[in-house]
């Protein structure tokens, strides 16, 4: 790209995308650090549910989430989430 001065990007070869992400069932390891060990709101432990719930329904089935923040910050649960919603895989 001539004449462009921002950051380049060298090898792209193993970089994956949301979607190539989305493609393999693997969430990112919710040991790493990151989990939140308070308890759950009432609220928020009902979500954890549904959301659950829904996952039962995916095809494959998506095995349970513990931790709403944690389990979806990657957002490949939540494209699951949206494709089980929806009935059009994404």
């Amino acid at each position: 790209m001539e004449g462009w001065k921002g950051p380049v990007i060298g090898d792209t070869t193993k970089t994956k995308n949301l979607w190539a992400e989305s493609l393999s069932i693997q969430e990112m390891n919710p040991e790493d650090g990151i989990e939140d060990t308070k308890p759950l709101t009432s609220e928020q432990q009902e979500l954890l549910e549904w959301v659950n719930t829904q996952l039962e329904k995916h095809v494959p089935p998506i095995p349970p989430i513990k931790n709403l923040s944690s389990n979806m910050r990657s957002g490949v649960i939540l494209i699951q989430l949206v494709e089980v919603r929806s009935l059009y895989p994404i």
